[in-house]
């Protein structure tokens, strides 16, 4: 399966105004075609982008199931240990955390950092995915009241962005988010270190 060829495709049918129902049959066919070729790094990148689709509809329970689609295949083709497998955990975090399943999100990264954090820690900055996790479990942790491990996991996201852009408006909405959340759970001098980060931004 032609890789490019799919995505100038879903351009142009999305550039065309094409329903999401359309939208939907198409990548479901090339899921098809990618299976049958068995070319399993295009069935993966279609079902992403099948994911993003359930997920702006909010059809949660389909998303679920590409979900655990794309993990049973990445476990399959041996790569649970791969920065990849984390980075497929985290977005599947993800779609817990914005369908409000709270309990399964945390689960989920959980996972995700588990991997991440037997990996090198460069490569692990570098990667958006990482930060998306870093931040997504952070809130989560939160909502569930664990303020201390919130802070942590937004203190790991804040050094991954610095490491690797510098200390850019991203870096300066974390370092901001993190004062807020440690006001919160009473840790002032922690607060006030990061206020003084924060002046000098």
């Amino acid at each position: 399966m032609d890789t490019k060829v799919f995505y100038t495709e879903l351009e142009k049918l999305v550039r065309n105004g094409a329903d999401d129902n359309s939208i939907e049959k198409f990548l479901k066919t090339n899921i098809s075609t990618a299976d049958e070729e068995k070319d399993y790094v295009s069935y993966l990148a279609v079902c992403n982008e099948l994911l993003g689709l359930y997920k702006s509809q909010k059809k949660y329970d389909n998303a679920f199931i590409v979900c655990e689609d794309i993990l049973v295949l990445m476990d399959d083709l041996n790569q649970t240990e791969s920065i990849a497998f984390a980075d497929a955990l985290v977005t599947v975090g993800s779609t817990y955390r914005e369908a409000g399943r709270i309990s399964e999100a945390m689960n989920y990264y959980t996972q995700a950092f588990n991997v991440y954090d037997d990996l090198d820690q460069k490569e692990c900055d570098g990667d958006l995915h990482f930060l998306e996790g870093c931040l997504g479990f952070g809130e989560t942790n939160f909502m569930m009241g664990e303020k201390s491990k919130a802070i942590n996991y937004y203190e790991r996201a804040a050094a991954a962005v610095k490491s690797t852009y510098g200390e850019n408006q991203t870096y300066q909405a974390i370092v901001s988010n993190i004062i807020s959340v440690c006001n919160e759970a009473g840790d002032t001098e922690k607060a006030a270190y990061y206020q003084e980060i924060q002046a000098r931004l």
